[in-house]
């Protein structure tokens, strides 16, 4: 982590006590030794409602829970008997036994999509593709994307994931040479919009300067239906593709 010091006409690497600086911490009086198997999976279910809000087989798999889902298949049950949980299907797209609390169902409801305009376009939001926040590609699928097959999105360090109400719109690889579209989120003309100038805005947020996109679906930016539209939200030919400044 350290350059490299030259000293006597010789080069010499970091020292180790350099590279194990930071801070450090013994968590092993954390844990309770004394607590049996069916209290660990009942700590964990209780984490994991807190977590995610619903429980299901495929928040386990995401988690790398021990045992998978079957273990807290059991306690959830058994937390169901006592009123504490519910089961049911709430999410689409998850398995069909899934377990939540009475006011987390309350809130899922409530939570029906509408179109909420703020200024003249829809919002979008903008997230790493490894934030935790981003169920997709964990905990759901991916959307059909709109180019081949072989080319689906990834959840690694320095891609960013677009959303409008939640459902995929574009994603950008690590390096923004690479945008990949999701058609069904899309689908009108003022999302389209919307996701272009977010796009856009994109390098300001992520202080990355100068975004340069190559690609969109696989091909070549010139060939890409998009095109138009990511001059309108402001993009500018380049050579390799499109480009946007970022101005802070």
């Amino acid at each position: 982590l350290s350059a490299p010091t030259r000293r006597g006409g010789r080069t010499r690497k970091a020292g180790g006590a350099v590279l194990g600086g930071g801070r450090w911490s013994l968590v092993s009086h954390l844990v309770d030794a004394s607590a049996d198997d069916t209290s660990r999976t009942l700590a964990r279910a209780n984490q994991l409602l807190d977590r995610y809000g619903l429980v299901s087989r495929e928040i386990a798999a995401a988690e790398s829970i021990p045992g998978g889902f079957g273990p807290l298949y059991k306690v959830l049950s058994a937390l169901e008997e006592a009123g504490r949980v519910r089961r049911g299907y709430f999410i689409e797209g998850l398995s069909g036994a899934q377990f939540a609390r009475p006011g987390t169902i309350d809130r899922i409801r409530d939570a029906q999509p509408g179109e909420e305009i703020i200024g003249d376009m829809p919002p979008i939001d903008r997230l790493p593709a490894v934030d935790p926040a981003n169920p997709w590609g964990s905990v759901l699928p991916w959307p059909e994307t709109g180019g081949a097959q072989g080319s689906r999105p990834k959840r690694i360090p320095g891609a960013w994931l677009l959303l409008h109400q939640g459902q995929p719109v574009l994603y950008l690889g690590p390096k923004g040479r690479q945008l990949t579209t999701f058609p069904s989120g899309l689908a009108t003309d003022d999302v389209r919009a919307a996701a272009f100038a977010a796009l856009q805005d994109l390098p300001r947020l992520a202080r990355r300067g100068t975004l340069i996109i190559e690609k969109i679906d696989g091909g070549p930016v010139a060939d890409s239906p998009y095109l138009a539209q990511l001059l309108d939200a402001g993009f500018v030919n380049d050579y390799r593709g499109v480009a946007a400044e970022a101005f802070a």
